[in-house]
């Protein structure tokens, strides 16, 4: 008999946002695996005070596409997702 990952009665899951580098907890959500990207782009930038266009969140180093759903990434209950902001300015040297 395979195991079959735990399936909540709503059909949700938990996923965990990180912010790598920094001594802030984490942020866990609980969406439904048809829950687009977009939603937790505006979820984390609504607890963090942010822009949605200034950060990224990644996935085992693969950026979550705001058109893409939860599920096309295979995330599962458990599951953590970096934030990381946008680097602004720097310059090349001469």
């Amino acid at each position: 008999m395979s195991e079959q990952p735990e399936t909540k009665p709503d059909g949700k899951i938990s996923l965990t946002v990180t912010f790598p580098g920094t001594a802030q907890d984490g942020i866990t959500f609980a969406v439904k695996p048809g829950t687009a990207c977009s939603k937790l782009y505006k979820a984390v930038a609504a607890q963090r005070g942010v822009s949605e266009n200034s950060f990224v969140l990644q996935i085992d180093g693969t950026r979550l596409n705001a058109d893409h759903t939860v599920k096309m990434y295979e995330l599962e209950d458990g599951d953590t997702i970096e934030f990381h902001v946008h680097q602004v300015g720097g310059s090349a040297s001469n």
